[in-house]
């Protein structure tokens, strides 16, 4: 029942100028606690666009991140075709074991990036066990069918969110 990490050695992940579609699954799987920068990118995947996973039961693609910054990227009608579990565009997926105080990601910051939402209502982010989460200067563009973009926050310690994006709180 126990997942062991190797913590003394974490890639550092840099993805710049990077176009990334026609993914069966979805774009990115990314779990480093090095730092981590994607900007400038355009995504548009069947499924999520970006996931962080959180899994060390059956996959074992754990590993909190630690610095993870998402910069002037466009994601244009991700999840457009339903594929999978994942439920949103970008995800950090929850955890089962949650406590209060601590967290398994430390710093995310999402940036000045585009959101042009799919139809079927699919969020643009779920934000699960983060510590520090910024999401600032985003443009969310509405899906064809009316529903509203929005993200999901579930055990966020520290939440910068811009104002003009409906944000919920996830049981």
């Amino acid at each position: 029942g126990q997942v062991v990490e190797n913590i003394s050695h974490n890639v550092a992940l840099t993805f710049r100028h990077n176009i990334v579609r026609c993914n069966r699954a979805r774009g990115m799987l990314i779990a480093s606690r090095g730092r981590t920068v994607i900007e400038d990118c355009d995504f548009h995947t069947s499924g999520a666009a970006i996931l962080f996973e959180a899994n060390g039961e059956y996959w074992f693609e754990s590993g909190g991140t630690q610095d993870v910054t998402i910069r002037n990227c466009m994601f244009d009608t991700c999840r457009h075709g339903g594929w999978g579990r994942i439920y949103a565009v970008m995800e950090w997926p929850p955890r089962e074991a949650v406590e209060a105080g601590r967290y398994f990601h430390r710093r995310i910051r999402v940036l000045d990036n585009s959101f042009r939402m799919a139809s079927g209502g699919a969020p643009a982010a779920i934000f699960d066990n983060i510590a520090d989460l910024c999401f600032r200067g985003n443009t969310l563009i509405p899906a064809p069918d009316g529903t509203p973009a929005r993200i999901l926050l579930s055990h966020v310690g520290r939440a910068d969110i811009q104002s003009d994006v409906e944000s919920e709180a996830r049981a």
